[in-house]
């Protein structure tokens, strides 16, 4: 009986397929690397916003904050005034010799307080009435450039108030030249607001001076200090 012949001799010689394991492991390490600089762009894209865009953005939200801040706190300022009919000459009192020279001075930090506090209320109604801002500030105007400061998707900026209000008050004397010197007594207040943009929340305090005395009065800078306030502060919470 006649031997079979091997299957491979039947159909000749039959050729071994190379190169498909290196091929996929080619593609594997292609995707790798597709990826990998993928993720490496997204996190240039970040750094570049939160370095380069992210201050212009802030700078024009802050333009807005310095606005709404100063409105509110000059809006409360004028209602406490007009509403309590303060006069501003019973916020001090001077003390002269027998020649008429200034020796020395005292504030009523009784009416200084209670101008403050209402300032305070004021402020604290008006930051719990104010909702907020939305700003829609082009993208191009992140970049710097005023050729695309117009151009580009619209960004969302919110600004809200955020945190206290503090309201401290002090005072001095500063010479205005020979045997005159000017007097004055201010409130210092200051607001904080937040500013709320994508990937990024800050915020941003707001300090503004009120004066409630400013007055020239003729003599030297006194030795004597009556009931000077050195640091009397108040706070409101939003």
């Amino acid at each position: 009986m006649k031997a079979r012949r091997p299957i491979r001799h039947l159909f000749g010689h039959v050729p071994i397929m190379k190169g498909h394991r290196p091929r996929k492991k080619r593609r594997r390490f292609q995707a790798t690397l597709i990826w990998t600089l993928f993720f490496v762009l997204i996190i240039l894209c970040f750094r570049y916003v939160e370095n380069e865009m992210m201050p212009t953005l802030l700078a024009v939200s802050n333009m807005r904050i310095q606005t709404v801040s100063n409105e509110i706190i000059s809006k409360a300022i004028d209602e406490t005034f007009r509403e309590s009919n303060i006069n501003t000459d019973d916020l001090a009192t001077f003390y002269f010799n027998e020649e008429g020279s200034l020796i020395s001075f005292g504030v009523n930090t009784v009416l200084v307080n209670e101008i403050s506090a209402a300032v305070m209320e004021k402020i604290s109604i008006k930051v719990r009435e104010y909702q907020g801002d939305e700003l829609y500030i082009p993208l191009g105007r992140m970049t710097g450039s005023n050729i695309f400061s117009s151009m580009g998707p619209k960004i969302k900026v919110k600004i809200m108030p955020y945190g206290t209000t503090t309201i401290h008050y002090d005072s001095a004397f500063v010479s205005e030249g020979i045997n005159q010197i000017n007097h004055r007594i201010w409130l210092n207040v200051e607001m904080t607001m937040q500013v709320v943009a994508p990937l990024n929340k800050t915020q941003t305090k707001v300090n503004q001076t009120v004066t409630l005395v400013d007055r020239v009065i003729n003599g030297n800078v006194p030795d004597q200090y009556i009931n000077v306030p050195k640091d009397e502060v108040l706070n409101v919470v939003k």
